[in-house]
């Protein structure tokens, strides 16, 4: 298992019968699955057996600074009437250690008719969003939009019907 690669909670990280459920991880159905986001890690565990971990770096997320006008890619988390509130998960290129709160106004979703602009048909919890960061909001949040060239839904979550 390659130590580069980065998980989301729930991700599948490997089958019991191959590795041990570390710190970060838990098992599900024969299955071992991420409870953070983060890094890989494999070491061994006390029986000398692979055991799989989730590693987040706090001090890398302490030093990386997301900007006004960054452009992110976020899981929508819920909606109400006026917002959209989503999970940051990557930075441009970077994928976050861990994940940030952000939020879309109904106001930033579109250039024109603003009071038109019906939130729960345009985004649905699950579906993934790249937006812009308008401001860096409070210690909470982000404000993020989704005017402009490249910004909106990204890819729709599966419904069942």
């Amino acid at each position: 298992m390659s130590s580069e690669k980065y998980v989301t909670p729930g991700d599948d990280l490997g089958p019991i019968s191959k590795y041990t459920a570390g710190s970060g991880a838990y098992v599900n159905e024969g299955q071992i699955r991420a409870t953070l986001c983060g890094k890989i890690v494999v070491d061994k565990n006390e029986n000398g057996g692979d055991r799989v971990n989730v590693v987040t770096s706090r001090s890398k997320v302490a030093d990386f600074v997301i900007n006004v006008g960054d452009k992110v890619l976020c899981r929508v988390l819920r909606t109400n009437y006026n917002q959209v509130y989503v999970d940051i998960l990557s930075v441009g290129d970077h994928m976050l250690p861990l994940s940030c709160k952000g939020v879309v106004r109904r106001e930033d979703i579109s250039a024109k008719e603003v009071d038109k602009t019906v939130i729960s048909e345009l985004f649905h919890g699950g579906d993934i969003i790249r937006a812009s960061v308008i401001s860096l909001g409070d210690n909470k949040q982000y404000y993020l939009s989704t005017v402009g060239d490249g910004l909106g839904v990204m890819m729709l979550k599966a419904t069942q019907e």
